[in-house]
């Protein structure tokens, strides 16, 4: 690569911030991130919001870790990858080159038992209070908490299990 090779990171998670932050280590390379999202929710604890006990979530304004860093970021999504023009198309059309590409786009979560409670964080906490509370008060005699095979983090339903 060249003295300042131009790294695009797609993905405002934890992995694109990491590898953001990674990058800016090494000299000769020229970070920049592209990702949909205005901030970084730093969720770990979600699965302590239907308890009542989790402190409030970190929300870090992605602009500004850019700004920051002297980072440029591209409030937009990865919508195609074209290895050979080295080069990326965004959601909103825009054209972005690159001599290294990471892509840290994430995962997102599938309901693995039809019917099921899926706990995906946030937007879940309302549905698991309920649940608690119901297991409170008897009306639900049993609960199960699934780990689906294939499963490689698994460490959030054991919290809410405990």
């Amino acid at each position: 690569m060249s003295d300042d090779a131009r790294v695009v990171v797609a993905g405002g998670g934890i992995a694109g911030l990491e590898a953001v932050l990674a990058l800016q280590e090494r000299d000769g390379l020229a970070p920049e991130l592209i990702a949909p999202a205005r901030h970084f929710v730093h969720r770990p604890l979600a699965v302590l919001e239907p308890f009542g006990d989790a402190p409030p979530m970190l929300r870090i304004p992605l602009a500004e870790f850019g700004e920051e860093r002297g980072v440029p970021v591209h409030r937009d999504a990865l919508a195609r990858v074209l290895p050979g023009e080295r080069a990326v198309l965004t959601a909103e059309g825009d054209r972005i080159g690159y001599d290294a590409l990471v892509v840290a786009l994430g995962s997102r979560p599938l309901e693995a038992v039809p019917g099921a409670l899926t706990f995906r964080g946030v937007q879940d906490v309302a549905r698991v209070r309920d649940l608690v509370r119901h297991a409170g008060d008897r009306r639900a005699r049993r609960l199960a908490f699934v780990v689906p095979p294939g499963t490689t983090w698994s460490l959030p339903l054991y919290e809410l299990a405990l």
